[in-house]
């Protein structure tokens, strides 16, 4: 885990060299990096990690939660919670991890996996589009197609 108080694209490189050299000694290692402030759009540093294929776990807390203890609380709720999974899935010997997980907080936790081989064009797509329409109806949009194919399925 990488933690920085500001995640900029010089401090983002960094810890990707980072768990680079944790994961040549280690392959199966999850890739977190948490970070308090940043300057940087998210969809950047997410599309950065993604391609960095070192990085499962980005979490970049709201620069405002020092004046919004709610949001503060909500966001370190989110962070343990994801730890804890983190934890309990990959307490066994496994594969690397092949995905970046990307999840918005206003959305009370709702998460997307990008997987390691997925072409860049389409994940630079897919984040477009949730920042064209806003992270919680892109995954209800997503939701529903995916419903609608099930009952098709039927």
């Amino acid at each position: 885990m990488q933690v920085k108080s500001q995640l900029t694209s010089t401090t983002l490189k960094k810890a990707i060299e980072n768990l680079k050299s944790v994961k040549s000694v280690s392959p199966s290692i999850i890739g977190w990096v948490v970070g308090f402030e940043t300057n940087v759009l998210l969809k950047t540093l997410y599309l950065n990690s993604w391609k960095s294929h070192v990085i499962q776990f980005l979490q970049v807390f709201r620069s405002k939660c020092k004046e919004d203890p709610e949001l503060m609380k909500a966001q370190m709720e989110f962070f343990v919670k994801n730890l804890r999974n983190y934890i309990e899935f990959f307490s066994y010997p496994l594969s690397p991890a092949k995905h970046f997980t990307l999840y918005d907080y206003s959305s009370k936790f709702p998460s997307l996996q990008f997987q390691e081989n997925d072409y860049e064009t389409n994940v630079k797509k897919t984040l477009a589009q949730i920042y064209k329409k806003g992270f919680w109806n892109f995954l209800k949009e997503m939701e529903t197609k995916f419903q609608e194919e099930q009952e098709k399925k039927k």
